[in-house]
């Protein structure tokens, strides 16, 4: 079978709510893939809470992927061990049980199963903080047979069977604060992959997870394989499509420092030229001791402008001269001139908003 006929004859996942920390975190590791794998396909879908909390889609002519990560939080730093991932409870079957159903792997079709958690795994007193994940077939007797076991009194296996494609991932994400790690990630893969100085960047992480709201809360999921992964998932080119448009705005706002740039200098052409190829310079260069100006800046310039009632060029001459100590003494006066210029409307654009 191919992946289509697999993945629709599976059921989906009706468990009911979850706790919006839980959830939160399942939308951070369904980004996180989105990042991981966008050098690695030409195209990718990741599913959000269908038949697994989160998917990864890749058809190919060849041999398609198909992943599910379940994922599981905890609010303590005590791990999860084989007993928590074995155990049913009042359910039909036991965590682990639930995932191993999913598995049915075919020639035309690689499959991998993953629990995704937000602390260690305890195999049988060895904690395993391996952040790339670790194969259940290279855990402990211990841990395999119990694995086993369980998937057997639940009738999902007959035998015993390697456990490769079933992998513990430990993802050390807080649960109370993974905004701000995944906020880093995407502005760090941004910058290294469509343009070096990401613009408003929390503009573009909010609308992200706006896009991934939607899809995991979109209940008429479809009858058709394609319908559900419209539905439900984020494809790679939807993707790539946010983030050049996200890029599209960024360029305008230099297009406005330009701007703003000519009615400042309106009286030197030679002082307008300078400071524009000194602010592209910085803009592409993006080095660190870019980075830490424009920081420095940000952090004061708000307010210097409330205290300050001149023009823009007076303001930014005046700014230089008393914030010495913000640059570096390897800039000129036009570098000085174009940082302050592009925080300058940085600022007036989130005004606006």
């Amino acid at each position: 079978m191919d992946l289509e006929e697999i993945y629709t004859n599976l059921h989906h996942d009706n468990s009911g709510s979850i706790s919006k920390n839980r959830f939160g975190y399942e939308m951070a590791v369904g980004i996180e893939k989105l990042i991981e794998h966008y050098d690695m396909y030409d195209e990718y879908c990741i599913v959000f809470d269908y038949v697994c909390d989160v998917e990864f889609h890749c058809k190919n002519d060849k041999k398609s992927i198909l992943n599910f990560y379940q994922v599981k939080t905890r609010d303590s730093i005590k791990p999860f061990d084989t007993t928590y991932l074995t155990t049913k409870g009042k359910k039909k079957n036991s965590i682990i049980g639930t995932l191993y159903k999913l598995y049915k792997p075919s020639e035309k079709c690689d499959m991998k199963l993953y629990i995704v958690g937000n602390v260690p795994f305890n195999d049988d007193g060895n904690i395993i903080n391996n952040i790339s994940g670790l194969s259940f077939s290279r855990m402990s007797e211990k841990t395999k047979n119990k694995v086993l076991k369980q998937l057997k009194e639940e009738k999902i296996i007959e035998n015993d069977i390697e456990l490769d494609d079933l992998t513990y991932v430990y993802n050390p994400l807080n649960i109370f604060n993974y905004d701000v790690t995944i906020l880093g990630k995407l502005i760090e893969f941004y910058n290294e992959k469509i343009d070096k100085n990401i613009v408003k960047p929390k503009v573009l992480y909010s609308s992200l997870k706006d896009f991934v709201i939607e899809k995991a809360c979109f209940e008429q999921s479809g009858n058709s394989y394609d319908e559900i992964l419209k539905n439900k998932g984020i494809k790679k080119s939807e993707f790539k499509k946010m983030l050049l448009d996200h890029k599209q705005r960024s360029n305008n706002i230099i297009e406005k420092c330009i701007m703003e740039l000519k009615t400042a200098k309106s009286n030197s052409i030679s002082d307008t030229l300078k400071i524009k190829k000194a602010l592209t310079a910085i803009i592409e260069n993006n080095d660190i001791e870019s980075k830490k100006i424009m920081n420095l800046i940000s952090q004061n310039i708000e307010a210097a402008l409330n205290n300050f009632s001149g023009n823009l060029d007076e303001f930014i001459e005046d700014y230089i001269e008393n914030n010495k100590l913000v640059f570096s003494e390897d800039n000129d006066y036009y570098e000085k001139y174009a940082y302050v210029l592009y925080q300058y409307v940085k600022i007036m654009e989130v005004e606006d908003e």
